[in-house]
């Protein structure tokens, strides 16, 4: 079988999909859709990293949560034999790991024009004209959808991908992870929830703005998102309302 096939990065959240394992195959191909489609930049351990086409930033407690696997040396070993097969490149200098794709444009690549093979009934027959419009109009219809995930769903997937590393790094399962994120996007609007978690995770694991040395990572994003909603109002977290 040869070939490609696009996929939403969603489909992993696919409610219609048993939660399970993930198997080695599966997990790589969470990779290759985890990865970044452009250069951009991440916040990593409070400090603005570029991550380049083909990377992303993580940890192996973050790995071992989204592959669903009950032992860090399971994920640690898995990623040693996906760079001694020269499909990854694994790099931790910066107090994360940098995993990046290796050949990332031969799974994404743009203008990708691959087809799978098709049997015909004589070999030298070439494509119909019908055939030629079909295979345009499929690659035209796999851009724009491409492009309109790209561009509606940027902000909601930076979301959730800072949330739930944020918030896993600092103890909370993946699940209930997920479970807050859309319980403060009921409340609060994305950006703000985006700034609130890049506040958070820059202040590190002691937060200076909590004077009384809140260090739950939860009330410290909702105080966060409490002080944006307020434009900077004082919050006490025992009130329900901002007191000027």
């Amino acid at each position: 079988m040869n070939g490609w096939i696009a996929l939403p990065r969603d489909i992993f959240e696919e409610s219609a999909f048993t939660s399970a394992p993930m198997s080695e195959r599966e997990a790589f191909i969470w990779m290759v859709a985890r990865a970044a489609w452009k250069d951009t930049r991440h916040m990593v351990c409070g400090k603005l990293m570029p991550v380049p086409r083909g990377s992303f930033f993580c940890t192996i407690r973050e790995l071992q949560s989204h592959f669903g696997w009950k032992s860090h040396k399971r994920v640690q070993g898995f990623l040693k034999k996906l760079q001694a097969g020269r499909l990854i490149d694994h790099q931790t200098d910066t107090g994360k790991s940098l995993v990046t794709i290796c050949n990332y444009d031969k799974f994404q690549g743009s203008g990708h024009k691959t087809e799978p093979s098709r049997k015909q009934n004589s070999p030298d027959r070439g494509p119909t004209k019908e055939e030629e419009k079909n295979k345009e109009d499929s690659l035209a219809g796999a851009t724009e959808a491409t492009a309109r995930l790209a561009t509606n769903g940027s902000m909601l997937k930076r979301i959730f991908d800072q949330g739930v590393i944020f918030l896993v790094e600092h103890g909370i399962k993946e699940a209930h992870a997920r479970a807050l994120i859309g319980k403060w996007r009921k409340k609060h609007d994305d950006a703000s929830i985006l700034t609130a978690l890049t506040e958070a995770d820059k202040a590190g694991v002691v937060d200076p703005a909590d004077k009384a040395g809140v260090v739950d990572p939860v009330a410290r994003i909702e105080n966060r998102l409490t002080r944006i909603s307020c434009h900077s109002w004082v919050y006490r977290p025992d009130e329900e309302e901002c007191l000027q």
